[in-house]
């Protein structure tokens, strides 16, 4: 035979560069799945909730709107547990919770403006019932 005919087959990939191969594949993939679930986790409800307050809270120094953050604070309570009254989010366990959605009620349906104090506070504890929303029940 010819020495010509044998130089067609290949030799065998070595074990580094199939190794390397694998991890790559494997980081890429892991890479996506956690882009993912950030943008996943990013996009959930009790979040985006979470930060609509935190924009409240920053804008609380302004005058105007004032009136209608407790409306809006409870908008965003019953659009994380999916009901159509706030009064009808069950908190067990908590006595806070009866606490805080009474001040919340009694404050959309003042006749005038809550105080700026009143204000940040509801919106601090709305904070916090929402973050107990999120550990408790995702």
């Amino acid at each position: 035979m010819d020495k010509s005919s044998w130089i067609d087959i290949l030799p065998p990939v070595t074990p580094g560069e199939s190794i390397s191969i694998v991890i790559l594949t494997v980081v890429s993939v892991l890479f996506v799945m956690f882009v993912l679930i950030l943008y996943l986790w990013r996009n959930s409800v009790q979040q985006r909730s979470i930060r609509e307050l935190d924009n409240l809270l920053a804008n609380l120094t302004e005058a105007s709107g004032h009136k209608n953050m407790p409306f809006q604070i409870s908008e965003l309570f019953k659009q994380c547990f999916n009901v159509n009254n706030i009064s009808h989010i069950p908190m067990p366990g908590h006595t806070d919770w009866s606490n805080f959605k009474n001040r919340l009620i009694e404050a959309c349906f003042r006749k005038d403006t809550p105080p700026q104090q009143e204000l940040e506070k509801l919106l601090i504890e709305s904070r916090y019932w929402l973050k107990q929303r999120v550990v408790k029940n995702d």
